[in-house]
Parts: structure tokens; C-alpha cells; sequence
């Protein structure tokens, strides 16, 4: 009986070891850490690369038109994050169908990683929220209405996966987007994602004054 009891002690004591160790404790996935920091690197692009997006970019917002008192003018911002010409296709047509349907011809921004969109600037998160800004700073945010279009893949946790072949790689997680969103007083506002577990972005964005809608749920794929 004292064998046995003794047994059992030293079983509870390694059980709680085991509970207190950091070596067993659940591990943070190093990519969902790094989308909740917003992480993007940018590697391998040639100095005329950084001109050309600099000029794409001074361009396309230099081409937006100024808000309407009195009328609620919708802003259009599409961008494909994945390189792959299917999402810069998808990008392009959304933009165009979105602008016609709401009347946001000259208030329409595209963005588009690698092909599929022409040329247009770079999809990525930096950009992204370049566009956003800008479009922030033009919009009256208590009549104005930002729809947001973003198209790529998708990963649990994370949430919009950014990759421009072997030279861009970033997330955009659902947390970001809010803040981003929040802190520049865009509050009305519809926003489209499409990419798998797209779901997840719903805690973080919808409230009274947003539509938001997925592709996926938060635990399925688009497909």
C-alpha cells in the first residue's frame, strides 16, 4: 500500500512538472505572431522597382477625384495580394464591377501583386494601407463609404496571406485590418474578402456601420 501510494505522489508531481514547464507549455504559431504584428518583408527588388511603384502609386491617388458635399460617394479599393495572375484578374474585374454598380468611377484604386491587373501598383500590405489613407483623407467619414474588395489566399489564425513570388511575403491579420480601418475614422464601410477562412476577420470588423463578407467560414476553405 505505501509502494503504491508513493507511486502515485511521484505521478502527480512529474504531471505537474510537465504542467509547469515552458518545454510543454502550447507554443505561439510563429506566423500567427507575425501577422498579429503586421509583419512584411520586401527582399531582391532592383532601385528602379521602388521608382516605378512610387510613380504608380503618386499617379493613381493623384487621379482620385474629391468627395461630393451632400452625397454619399462610395471609394473603391481592390487589391490582389498573391501573385498568381487569377488574383490580380479578380482584383481588376471587382474594381471595375464595384465602381459601376456605386458610382465610384475616379474614386477607384487597384492594386495588384505581380500580374493579371496591368500595370498597376504593387498589391501589398504597404500599399494597402497607403491607399487607404489616402482615401481617408479625401472621404467626408459621416456620408462617404469605403468598399474594400482584397482577394488572395487564406490561413487559420492568420488571415490574409500577402506573397508577390520570391520577393514579397506578409499577412494582413484580422486585428490589422481593424486598426487600420479604425484609426483612420473609416467606419462606414462594406469590405469583401475573398480567401479561404476568410471568417476569421468577423469578431474584429463588423459592427453597425460595416458590411463584411467572406468567402469562407473561419474553418473552411473558399473552395
Amino acid at each position: 500500500m505505501g509502494a503504491a501510494r508513493k507511486r502515485w505522489g511521484w505521478g502527480l508531481l512529474a504531471a505537474g512538472l510537465l504542467g509547469l514547464s515552458p518545454l510543454f507549455a502550447q507554443r505561439v504559431d510563429p506566423n500567427e505572431e507575425a501577422a498579429q504584428k503586421g509583419f512584411m518583408t520586401d527582399v531582391g527588388r532592383a532601385p528602379a522597382w521602388h521608382l516605378t511603384q512610387l510613380k504608380r502609386m503618386s499617379a493613381a491617388i493623384a487621379a482620385l477625384k474629391p468627395q461630393r458635399p451632400g452625397v454619399v460617394d462610395a471609394y473603391v479599393v481592390a487589391v490582389g495580394l498573391d501573385s498568381d495572375p487569377v488574383f490580380g484578374r479578380e482584383a481588376a474585374e471587382a474594381a471595375k464591377v464595384l465602381s459601376r454598380r456605386y458610382d465610384a468611377e475616379g474614386r477607384t484604386l487597384l492594386l495588384a501583386a505581380g500580374g493579371g491587373a496591368g500595370p498597376v501598383p504593387n498589391g501589398s500590405p504597404a500599399n494597402l494601407q497607403t491607399a487607404l489613407a489616402a482615401v481617408a483623407g479625401l472621404m467626408d467619414a459621416k456620408e462617404d463609404v469605403l468598399l474594400l474588395y482584397t482577394t488572395s489566399h487564406g490561413a487559420p489564425k492568420v488571415g490574409i496571406v500577402y506573397k508577390d513570388g520570391e520577393n514579397g511575403y506578409g499577412y494582413i491579420a484580422p486585428k490589422n485590418l481593424a486598426a487600420t480601418l479604425n484609426g483612420l475614422g473609416i467606419h462606414n464601410r462594406m469590405v469583401l474578402i475573398s480567401a479561404c477562412y476568410s471568417g476569421i476577420f468577423i469578431p474584429d470588423l463588423v459592427d453597425d456601420d460595416t458590411v463584411l463578407i467572406t468567402a469562407a467560414s473561419p474553418v473552411t476553405t473558399s473552395f
